[in-house]
Order: C-alpha cells, then structure tokens, then sequence
C-alpha cells in the first residue's frame, strides 16, 4: 500500500492533467496509464495484484460503491457485504 501512497502523492503533484479519452472512462483512463497500469478488462487487481483502482469526477454525481460489480458467489454475497460494511448515507436521510 505505501508503494501506492507514493505514487498517488506523485501524480497529485503534477495538479491539472489533460484526459488521455473523453466521455465516461476519461479520467480513469489518465489515472491507469499516469500510475503505469496496463487497460485490462479483467477480475483481477489493477494495481500491484492487490488494488482495483477507481475513479470517479469530484463534482460527479455518479457513485462507484462495492455493489457496482458484485460478486457471484456465495449466494445472497450483496446482503452480506452489506451487513458487514455497509452504513447508511446520514445525507440520503436529511
């Protein structure tokens, strides 16, 4: 993990990077390719076999959460991960 705190605070010092794509998959794209990780389309972690990177635009309104892309397996996973992890939005509430 800490190889990827330093190479995040790296990046984050270069400020303002102009996107390598457009549309949707932009900045994810730009983040991928400035930390040195190969596009892929796999189940496996992007970064260092042990981080799946995701990004997202700060005044998105679009959230990337652990339910985007669930796992099959056990059955009823989605319930249990959200038992174990999940917390309700106090902003949803207002």
């Amino acid at each position: 993990m800490e190889g990827f705190r330093k190479d995040f605070l790296v990046i984050k010092t270069k400020g303002w990077v102009e996107s390598r794509r457009y549309h949707d998959t932009g900045i994810g794209k730009t983040f991928e390719d400035l930390i040195g990780v190969v596009e892929n389309n796999n189940f496996l972690a992007d970064y260092g076999d042990i981080l799946e990177i995701k990004s997202s635009r700060e005044l998105s309104e679009s959230m990337v959460t652990l339910f985007t892309k669930a796992p099959t397996y056990p059955k009823n996973i989605n319930s249990i991960l959200r038992e174990k992890y999940g917390h309700p939005d106090l902003k949803l509430e207002e």
